[in-house]
């Protein structure tokens, strides 16, 4: 959603979704605290018609009904998308239709993660659904340079590297004074899925307790489901006293509590989208706000991030984790971090998206796409 709303700055975009534009202007506001654009125009699919609700079948042709209203005359427009089933159709029906560039970006390729869990008939109907989708599309973004690559590998399609960003208003030069007197050394936020690694996390943080850190940790992102255990977690380990759990909040209050911390923490797990795939917003939160960090040395990180105030850790192993926690501290505890800034600053949802626009404009004949007629 930051995506499309820098996109709609440099662009006339209309978002087709099941959900209503009261709903998504009030999650802008809640998440971000401002109006939606006014060139993002929003556009209802409805997905139940004579009494029968389906996403396959109704969203599907209210999508092909509203785009082939957009591009009557000489207009011709780009649909973008991240939905590979609605991709795979949609770009194979409009393959000889010139009105349209069809764009795909990619975040992971589902058929491989689905074989790594042995789930091997499914992965075989995705990996066809897949096929389709990449030997239709005219421009794919992949979020690595290790998923592109993989694309290429598998589907033959080239794909131009394009990672998550962060917001040009959470980038920000952080002072000294404020940088050694923070109330937590660590901080993570996001999700606590179990690739996410924040289990090792807590591994480390008693390990850390037990070698005399009497420092704390700050944990965002909990879900309410999940709080509970979460909980039990880290009374059983004995570290409650030294970490603070916080549900999730709003994406407009992250930058305020990163700025408590001294030190950034990307704990992912050697699984699923770690493998090839992960690009997490985090790590562009926490460089936006100056934040060293202590990341998990899983390939898809590995090979996309080339900065001096990270320290890098064996994946799933808390004693090394430990270790370089206590490293980032020691060495980044006192310091400011302009360069981890500067390199977020080049990584912005308004950068990314003026990227995406010229690499679709250059698809296109004659100075670019025409905007839809109102």
């Amino acid at each position: 959603m930051q995506f499309i709303f820098s996109l709609a700055q440099v662009t006339p975009v209309y978002l087709l979704s099941l959900d209503t534009e009261a709903q998504i202007s009030e999650f802008y506001r809640r998440e971000f605290g401002s109006n939606t654009p006014s060139s993002l125009n929003i556009l209802t699919i409805r997905n139940k018609r004579f009494g029968f609700r389906s996403n396959t079948l109704w969203f599907r042709l209210g999508v092909l009904r509203v785009i082939s209203g957009l591009a009557k005359g000489k207009t011709r427009i780009a649909i973008y998308t991240r939905n590979v089933k609605l991709a795979a159709w949609l770009f194979s029906r409009l393959r000889k239709d010139h009105r349209f560039l069809k764009v795909f970006e990619s975040h992971q390729i589902f058929s491989q993660n689905l074989a790594f869990e042995g789930r091997f008939a499914e992965a075989a109907k995705e990996f066809e659904l897949e096929r389709k989708l990449y030997r239709n599309a005219d421009l794919i973004f992949a979020n690595t340079g290790l998923l592109a690559s993989r694309i290429k590998r598998l589907f033959g399609s080239c794909a131009t590297v394009l990672p998550v960003a962060v917001r040009s208003a959470d980038i920000g030069v952080v002072s000294e004074q404020q940088t050694t007197s923070r109330h937590y050394d660590f901080v993570y936020v996001g999700s606590f899925n179990e690739w996410k690694g924040v289990d090792v996390l807590l591994d480390a943080l008693k390990h850390l307790v037990g070698q005399g850190w009497t420092g704390k940790a700050l944990l965002i992102g909990v879900r309410p489901a999940d709080e509970r255990l979460m909980q039990e977690k880290i009374d059983a380990l004995a570290i409650a006293s030294v970490t603070d759990l916080l549900p999730r909040v709003p994406k407009d209050k992250v930058a305020s509590l990163l700025d408590q911390a001294r030190v950034g923490v990307i704990p992912n797990s050697l699984l699923d989208d770690s493998i090839f795939n992960t690009s997490p917003l985090k790590l562009f939160d926490y460089a936006a706000r100056g934040l060293p960090m202590v990341i998990s040395a899983v390939p898809a990180l590995l090979t996309e991030i080339n900065l001096d105030a990270v320290e890098w850790f064996v994946p799933d192993n808390s004693v090394s984790l430990a270790k370089h926690l206590e490293l980032a501290l020691n060495k980044y505890g006192s310091q400011t971090h302009g360069t981890t800034i500067e390199w977020a600053f080049e990584r912005s949802w308004d950068k990314r998206a003026s990227l995406v626009l010229g690499a679709i404009q250059r698809l296109v004949p004659k100075g670019g796409l025409e905007p839809p007629s109102p």
